[in-house]
């Protein structure tokens, strides 16, 4: 798929939220990492079909579909709430001390 190291973070980020919140119990393995990896080339613009990513991992494009859908709902927020909390930390970081 030649998908960037960027890509790759953030899957692994996604598949770890989603096992937190309980997504991935019974779901296939396969499926599930290629929704994961769906939802980050969507977020970071990068153009892959579901057909591809089911393809690469002898899955259907129901289940790419199925899996993105569930982590839209599900982990996205969290993902989104992980990325506030960080640019939070980084600017009281950024932030001069008065002394």
């Amino acid at each position: 798929l030649k998908l960037p190291q960027s890509i790759v973070t953030k899957s692994i980020r996604i598949l770890r939220i989603a096992r937190e919140v309980g997504v991935t119990l019974g779901r296939e393995p396969a499926g599930t990492a290629a929704g994961a990896v769906y939802l980050a080339t969507q977020e970071e613009g990068i153009h892959r079909t579901q057909r591809e990513l089911a393809q690469a991992v002898s899955v259907t494009e129901v289940t790419v579909r199925n899996r993105y859908r569930e982590f839209l709902e599900k982990v996205r927020p969290l993902l989104e709430k992980e990325r506030l909390e960080k640019e939070k930390k980084e600017e009281e970081i950024a932030e001069p001390v008065s002394l």
